[in-house]
């Protein structure tokens, strides 16, 4: 009996080998395996039944003729198994490639990403561009409170003055941060507080835990944020 390669019956549902890698591994299997067998079942590549040699014409042509129809059988028994073996690494190598394949796709989606959004923070960058000063007023500040949706947006730490555009979604109209903006935060920092201090408390120096943590937020916005000059008379130092 010979096998069967069995088709999806008319109206059957399939899955779009373009848009499903997946599937398409699973199909290149399915079909190598139906061609071997196919190959394995054709008559062409079954073993021939074994030919009964007459004894004189064995004698005749004594041991050599045995060995060539010796050797005549084994190429033939061999033949479909080195068939189905190329057969099987085909079906290897294209899985192979398709897995491969699948991968530079994804590599050449991530690097396109990244350029697009490259290109973006450039432009950003451009628009949020301010000229450093040696010296700032605080009342200078004001107008870079993030009002400007593209603009600089400047806040002071401890004498030092940041633009801290990198981080709109926090210092911009709406973000949790907001309050910092435009201004000195030195103190509000200090105490990790987003309230004014009180009259009284404004008049008291920062305590030594309060300049500990000021310190600390000083190295995290210099690790961050562009350093654009110095605070007029405000470093706590």
């Amino acid at each position: 009996m010979h096998s069967r390669l069995v088709l999806p019956k008319p109206g059957t549902r399939t899955c779009s080998l373009a848009n499903s890698p997946v599937m398409l591994k699973r199909h290149t299997v399915y079909l190598a395996v139906c061609l071997v067998q196919l190959l394995a079942s054709t008559e062409a590549f079954q073993m021939p039944a074994p030919q009964k040699t007459p004894f004189a014409s064995c004698r005749r042509r004594s041991c050599r003729c045995t060995n060539r129809t010796i050797s005549s059988d084994t190429a033939l028994h061999m033949e479909p198994a080195l068939i189905a073996g190329t057969i099987t690494v085909a079906g290897a190598a294209a899985i192979i490639y398709l897995s491969g394949s699948e991968d530079r796709q994804r590599k050449a989606q991530y690097a396109e990403y990244e350029e697009k959004e490259k290109q973006i923070q450039e432009k950003r960058a451009q628009l949020a561009f301010i000229e450093p000063r040696d010296v700032w007023k605080e009342e200078e500040l004001a107008q870079y409170d993030g009002s400007d949706p593209d603009g600089p947006i400047l806040l002071g730490v401890d004498g030092t003055v940041f633009n801290v555009w990198k981080g709109r979604n926090f210092y911009g109209p709406g973000g949790e941060y907001h309050v910092m903006a435009g201004r000195d935060a030195t103190r509000l920092l200090a105490k990790n507080s987003l309230e004014e201090d009180s009259e009284e408390d404004a008049m008291k120096p920062l305590n030594i835990a309060e300049k500990a943590t000021l310190e600390g937020w000083y190295w995290i916005f210099k690790g961050k944020y562009e350093i654009v000059g110095k605070l007029e008379g405000k470093s706590t130092s």
